[in-house]
């Protein structure tokens, strides 16, 4: 397959798996990260001026004032990591160092199915040649295109996207529905000079009301213009391979028709402490699915994203998208509220932060702060005392958490102040539903 294209192509794999040598057990390790780009931040603090500190109100101004008047984030840089090692010889083909020990009884009756599956994606490799090899062009060549990210709910692709960006931008929680919209998140790496333009779309789910509905017409809007798919799928070791991949035939039968390049990347794969136990599922994915290549990840412990990274680059057109100055299309105001809703969702429960938004009331920079006055919105009233608990302990916990993300992510101290109201039945009013989140879009 293209994520190891270089190995399973070589001569010496296909002779390897058609003899049935015995392989190692399978591991998925991270090297040491080694930043190809200083990150953003670093940068400024090695660019600031001696006895200056990141919280001043300066270096506040003059962060905010640096970012374009459409809004838009300043970049980050990401860092390498090693690709997946499956067997000696295809570490051999690829460079890369191993660890040999003989195989149990366990691991030589994988050793089989290991070489099966390798020749499966050899051979599916040949059928799907990376465009690196259709247009013998140089290596170095500038590459950029447009990426959706796509998925069932919690699979994790918010945190991908943040550990791809090596920042936090999109925020993340374990309840379904954190993401309603489309978020542009530009990854940039100069050796080989990559651009990938990756729009995270909300979590597949049917759609209960006007919200849900307009989070399935946010995903529809996320896979117009992309020159590839990423689609988002996770271990669960509570499964048989066979009904994991049956929870994600409707993300595929989602995103086919889009006529674009579907790359899986299978998440989570740090549950696995038998690496080896990942045979059956990519066996499986292979078997019934139409994609050009499956790429295993951790987007938790940050593994495998730079083999993630190459197979989408196969997939780019040459050229340019953006300055290398830009992060994201959003305006700061738009993450502002996002960063608010996250503390909310992390203090409530039940249908609470289904029926939650946010407005940004007031936003801008004073002689020493930034100044943040934000409504959360509910959609019922009894929300609102929950929301704010006894004697405001909840509000004080959720201003608490909100702030210091806020801080984090601009960069200087911030002024946060909470009201909560009540729209009664917003989430089920389309007209409500547009009029909310575009507003918060900017």
């Amino acid at each position: 397959m293209p994520a190891l294209t270089q190995a399973l192509q070589s001569p010496q794999v296909k002779a390897a798996a058609k003899a049935g040598k015995k392989a190692t057990e399978l591991t998925i390790t991270p090297a040491k990260a080694v930043p190809e780009w200083l990150p953003s931040r670093r940068a400024r603090e090695m660019a600031r001026p001696p006895n200056t500190t990141p919280t001043s109100a300066a270096t506040g101004a003059a962060k905010l004032s640096k970012v374009p008047s459409t809004g838009t984030m300043v970049s980050k840089m990401p860092a390498t990591m090693s690709i997946m090692a499956a067997m000696p010889r295809a570490r051999d083909a690829m460079g890369m160092p191993y660890t040999h020990s003989p195989p149990s009884g366990g691991q030589a009756a994988a050793s089989g199915a290991l070489a099966r599956l390798l020749l499966r994606l050899a051979s599916m490799s040949e059928s799907h040649p990376p465009q690196d090899a259709q247009a013998a062009e140089p290596a170095d060549e500038a590459r950029a295109g447009r990426c959706a990210i796509v998925g069932r709910a919690n699979v994790g692709k918010s945190t991908l996207l943040n550990a791809l960006l090596e920042q936090k931008l999109v925020i993340a929680s374990a309840k379904p529905g954190t993401t309603r919209s489309c978020i542009l998140g530009v990854y940039l790496s100069q050796e080989p000079l990559t651009q990938i333009a990756f729009v995270d779309t909300p979590g597949l789910q049917r759609a209960k009301n006007a919200l849900g509905k307009h989070m399935v017409d946010q995903i529809k809007t996320g896979l117009t213009d992309v020159e590839v798919i990423l689609v988002v799928s996770d271990v669960d070791t509570r499964l048989e391979p066979k009904a994991a991949v049956a929870r994600d035939r409707e993300v595929f039968e989602q995103v086919r028709p889009a006529g674009k390049p579907i790359v899986l990347a299978l998440n989570k794969i740090d549950r696995l402490k038998d690496k080896g136990k990942l045979l059956p599922w990519l066996e499986t994915y292979v078997d019934e699915t139409a994609v050009e290549a499956i790429v295993p990840v951790s987007a938790y412990k940050g593994q495998q994203l730079s083999a993630l990274i190459k197979e989408l680059r196969n997939h780019l057109p040459e050229g340019r998208l953006y300055d290398d100055e830009v992060l994201s299309d959003r305006p700061e105001r738009f993450f502002a509220a996002e960063f608010v809703r996250e503390a909310v969702l992390a203090h409530t429960r039940l249908e609470v932060p289904h029926g939650t938004t946010v407005a940004i009331d007031e936003f801008g920079m004073t002689a020493q702060r930034l100044r943040i006055s934000a409504t959360i919105i509910v959609d019922k009233e009894s929300h609102k005392g929950i929301l704010i608990g006894r004697r405001g302990e909840k509000m004080k916990a959720i201003g608490i958490d909100a702030r210091q993300e806020l801080e984090s992510f601009f960069e200087c101290p911030v002024d946060l102040k909470l009201w909560v109201k009540v729209i009664e039945g917003w989430t089920r009013d389309p007209g409500k539903v547009r009029q909310l989140l575009e507003e918060i879009s900017g």
